[in-house]
């Protein structure tokens, strides 16, 4: 059984896939708010778990 991440806002704690998928999908410059959709969490919580892992992720949310 994998592990998961530790890093955690306090709620659900993020899964080895959740944070594939979520790189994957910020890489193809998915809006915030989608992911969240996607991965049933919010958009707070994908921003926050964004800039934990370091990576840039667009906030506008007129990408396609």
């Amino acid at each position: 059984m994998k592990k998961p991440i530790s890093i955690s806002n306090g709620h659900r704690k993020w899964t080895a896939t959740e944070v594939k998928k979520l790189r994957g999908l910020i890489k193809l410059r998915v809006s915030p708010s989608r992911i969240a959709r996607m991965l049933g969490r919010t958009r707070k919580d994908i921003q926050l778990k964004a800039d934990a892992l370091g990576i840039s992720i667009d906030v506008r949310e007129d990408h396609p």
